[in-house]
């Protein structure tokens, strides 16, 4: 599993464990909506820039972005 694939993971659990859209996340840090998708199915890498900005409207620490993927 890349680190790309890891940050997707996470973002979208973290995204929807805080009840969060998509369209909500994308408008709290001025991107679209298409980008914050794209960047869940890891068909875009996501900026350092942005995953701060991901971090704190979640309330997480950026690093929580690249551990492992647990294996259910």
């Amino acid at each position: 599993m890349t680190a790309e694939q890891k940050v997707a993971y996470w973002v979208r659990r973290y995204r929807k464990e805080h009840n969060i859209t998509q369209a909500d996340l994308s408008d709290r840090i001025s991107i679209t909506r298409c980008s914050v998708n794209n960047w869940e199915k890891s068909r875009a890498p996501i900026s350092i820039e942005y995953l701060d900005a991901i971090s704190k409207v979640l309330g997480v620490h950026i690093t929580l972005f690249f551990q492992d993927i647990p294996i259910d």
